[in-house]
């Protein structure tokens, strides 16, 4: 059942994934770790990314799943509905975020803190993309484990903001 309050609440927690907050986000984290000469991080976050949109994007054109019916859509959105680009984005982005700050000193005290914030707004964006009708719920997980393994590949990469040296 929709409602006034939970409808604001959710048309606002979906614009975390709309490519204009994305892109200011990854501006003031980019400010932010280069202030902490964390330039390793910056570069991973990019990556991260960068290659989950564009892989999201390819798997979106070649599964080209349908949305559900606009009738029932609180807000317009074209293109194709599975895997959730907004979801996708949205996790690998905010764990990213989470995982690097461990790696500036003065923040490693608020480790959990940051899993739980980057895992509520992902859990929002998820939850809205379905409550504004825009996404089936198996494009919201799709999304999730995309930006997750997209997460877990460059973390394995670039733990701690290092290159992973070969053995």
């Amino acid at each position: 059942m929709r409602t006034g309050w939970l409808t604001d609440f959710f048309a606002g927690a979906t614009l975390l994934g709309d490519p204009l907050p994305l892109v200011v986000i990854l501006l003031i984290v980019t400010l932010l770790f280069w202030q902490f000469k964390q330039y390793l991080a910056i570069g991973a976050i990019l990556l991260g990314v960068a290659f989950t949109a564009s892989l999201q994007y390819l798997i979106k054109v070649g599964v080209a799943r349908l949305r559900p019916d606009d009738l029932q859509a609180l807000v317009v959105v074209d293109g194709y509905s599975f895997p959730s680009g907004h979801v996708a984005v949205t996790t690998i982005l905010f764990l990213l975020i989470a995982h690097y700050l461990l790696g500036v000193a003065r923040f490693k005290k608020y480790q959990s803190l940051f899993y739980i914030w980057a895992f509520f707004i992902v859990v929002a964006v998820a939850l809205s993309r379905v409550y504004l009708g825009v996404h089936w719920p198996s494009d919201t997980l799709a999304g999730f484990i995309l930006g997750l393994g997209g997460w877990g590949l460059i973390i394995w990469l670039f733990p701690q903001g290092k290159l992973k040296s070969a053995k």
